[in-house]
């Protein structure tokens, strides 16, 4: 009898330690699916952008996320030069796309909150228009002047920073392609710039076979004559000698531009001509926008993307 009492209560007990164990094991496993589908299910509810500052994400769960950055323009950074205006989350809220301007063109980048990431690499041109119910992009991309638009939609729901031009809309580019009469030289250029103050008055640029500029260096004569200033640069690995002049006239300062560099073993010149107003006959807050707009002024980007964009003609 004795022994068989202890046979019960030993058989009691292992049941008790079993079912405390599956109730732990229970909790722990629930535990971890609760992390793991609070993790999944972490959404973007909200989308803050500060100027000059960055963009900022609330989160489901009360967090606040920065996920880009501004950047201005400094140092010739142009192809990382960014300003935030608008965004617009997709409907399950994982993704934020959010339109500003790069250094001269509309950009869209989207962020995936699951992976915190934001795909800078996968840079979209144009601003965002709308998300799909099927969680797709709605992109609307336009040169400067406004004129020539095209639309582009998100590939899949999955990527949607990866997309493709709508089937029926014209190219959309605010380059067009030239070609100068008297070289024969083909090449691109911008056909509108978001300058406000600066005016390129003698624009598309033309082309011109020219010989060697040596040292690019002035004579003395040449540069008492014109009052020209002569300078090398090098901009992305290519070489260029500029030649400037200036010239004064109601009330503002007409630069003209000759680059010369080689091209296929031989020598051109690309040349034109901007106006730089005189920002003090404007009130504030303009004089300081004019006056940082002419600091700023992307000479050694024109001059390179233009330049390296033309072709000789085939004879």
């Amino acid at each position: 009898m004795k022994k068989t009492t202890i046979v019960i209560l030993v058989f009691i007990a292992l049941i008790a330690i079993g079912t405390t164990f599956l109730v732990l094991n229970h909790k722990h496993s629930t535990k971890n699916d609760d992390s793991t589908q609070s993790s999944k299910e972490l959404t973007i509810t909200n989308v803050t952008i500060k100027e000059d500052d960055g963009v900022y994400a609330e989160l489901s769960n009360g967090e606040q996320r920065k996920i880009a950055a501004f950047v201005p323009f400094e140092d010739g950074n142009f192809t990382e030069v960014r300003t935030y205006q608008s965004y617009k989350i997709s409907p399950n809220g994982r993704y934020v796309a959010i339109s500003g301007y790069g250094f001269e063109e509309e950009v869209t980048e989207v962020y995936d909150v699951e992976t915190d990431t934001l795909h800078k690499d996968e840079l979209i041109y144009g601003h965002v228009k709308a998300w799909t119910e099927a969680g797709l992009l709605e992109i609307e991309a336009c040169d400067l002047s406004g004129e020539v638009c095209v639309e582009k939609v998100s590939v899949n729901a999955s990527t949607p920073w990866i997309t493709k031009q709508l089937p029926g809309n014209s190219p959309n580019s605010n380059y067009q392609t030239k070609e100068d009469p008297k070289s024969g030289i083909t090449f691109s250029y911008p056909v509108s710039t978001n300058f406000d103050y600066i005016k390129l008055t003698e624009w598309p640029p033309r082309f011109v076979n020219a010989v060697d500029p040596i040292k690019c260096e002035l004579n003395e004569q040449t540069q008492a004559m014109s009052g020209a200033t002569s300078s090398e640069i090098i901009i992305n690995d290519n070489t260029y000698c500029i030649w400037e002049t200036s010239e004064g006239a109601a009330g503002s300062v007409y630069k003209s531009y000759q680059i010369t560099y080689p091209m296929q073993n031989q020598f051109f010149t690309m040349s034109f001509t901007a106006q730089y107003p005189n920002c003090a006959n404007y009130p504030e807050p303009e004089m300081s926008d004019c006056e940082g707009e002419q600091e700023g002024f992307p000479l050694s980007f024109l001059v390179d993307r233009v330049a390296q964009s033309a072709k000789l003609p085939n004879r």
